[in-house]
């Protein structure tokens, strides 16, 4: 009796202390691409005893059954064991912007979860459209201000530059500020002599972003009758598109625009 005592006592000594596993769900093994068969995610749960642990996906707030391969869980030199279990959906599953969330745990109300980054905007290129002075200004004045209005671009960082056939000029940049569909927008300014305006000088607004290897621009130049020649994309921004619309520059000068049917000028 004495020794099966013992061995109870013994058995008691030896048993695992139960410890919660660490969950980590690794980047998407490839692109959002529409042309893409799948997105597969990798989640590793690390550093749990013992060996037997539940471990779901989820979405939506609802399990996910289908699409997910579990593997054996390992046990480590430090004597706490390692799984992994992957889960591939479809592209098109994955382009709604969808969260998925990888738990793991020994009960369902101490589960330690994992997830995909929250969605957000992709990366999106900026639209360009031209700002030309308007005839009754041009008249004389000594010096015209060409706009370049900046929308539809995501991430918030540009790089903005002008120049006159070639030749880099100094223009202003204004803060950009929150536009459409979680995207930013802006306007670039040059002030330019209204002589070298009315010679028919080619002046170009060329936008760096992350979107693109390549910059977008947008060049205008005078022509008789007041008409500016430029080649844009896109349409008028929202916040441009107002009668009578005024921005104050650095330098304390008012502008107003005047914009009709995609077209705007700088009064």
């Amino acid at each position: 009796m004495a020794s099966a005592a013992c061995l109870g006592v013994l058995l008691a000594c030896v048993m695992v202390v139960q410890s919660k596993p660490s969950v980590y769900i690794a980047n998407p093994s490839c692109g959002s691409n529409s042309n893409q068969d799948g997105i597969t995610f990798l989640c590793l749960v690390k550093d749990f005893q013992p060996k037997s642990i539940i471990q779901t996906w989820s979405t939506n707030g609802a399990d996910i059954t289908t699409g997910v391969k579990k593997y054996p869980a390992v046990l480590g030199q430090n004597m706490a064991y390692t799984m992994s279990s992957v889960l591939k959906v479809s592209a098109a599953d994955w382009e709604t912007n969808r969260v998925y969330y990888c738990k793991a745990g020994y009960k369902a109300s101490e589960m330690v979860p994992a997830q995909t980054p929250e969605p957000g905007p992709k990366t999106q290129a900026p639209s360009l459209i031209s700002l030309v002075p308007s005839p009754e200004v041009v008249y004389n004045q000594t010096t015209a201000v060409l706009g370049c209005a900046i929308s539809g671009f995501y991430p918030d960082k540009l790089k903005v530059s002008w120049k006159k056939g070639g030749v880099d000029q100094k223009g202003i940049v204004l803060p950009s500020r929150p536009g459409a569909a979680d995207t930013f927008e802006t306007v670039a300014y040059l002030t330019v002599p209204v002589e070298e305006w009315t010679k028919g000088e080619v002046y170009t607004c060329e936008v760096a972003h992350g979107s693109s290897n390549l910059p977008n621009t947008i060049s205008m130049r005078y022509q008789a009758g007041g008409n500016a020649a430029c080649s844009c994309s896109g349409c008028v921004p929202k916040f441009l598109y107002q009668t009578n619309l005024k921005v104050t520059l650095p330098d304390g000068d008012e502008r107003q625009y005047k914009c009709h049917q995609n077209k705007c000028e700088i009064k």
